[in-house]
């Protein structure tokens, strides 16, 4: 456990190349789109607009089932977790 600034942070797990590269892969896709989405809109682009919302909902269930099925599987607690990608830690803000 650690502090950083005034919120405690757990180290909950650790996760393999394999798993971080899967999550990395979904948390950059997330970022991309929703950096998109602020330059794009419906009144624009109505149509490149609609696809975005398509693929970011299917995005967004795949990178919650991710979190979900790791969770399941490892015995995550349930909290704020995220990745340190520099060190492939599981972190859960307390």
């Amino acid at each position: 456990m650690y502090a950083r600034g005034l919120i405690m942070r757990k180290v909950i797990d650790i996760l393999n190349e394999k798993e971080k590269e899967e999550i990395l892969e979904l948390f950059e896709k997330k970022q991309a789109m929703e950096n998109l989405a602020k330059v794009i809109n419906a009144e624009t682009d109505e149509q490149l607009f609609q696809n975005l919302k398509n693929d970011y909902l299917v995005l967004m269930n795949e990178y919650t089932a991710w979190w979900s099925n790791n969770s399941e599987i490892k015995g995550w607690e349930k909290g704020n977790l995220f990745i340190d990608f520099s060190t492939n830690e599981v972190v859960m803000d307390e």
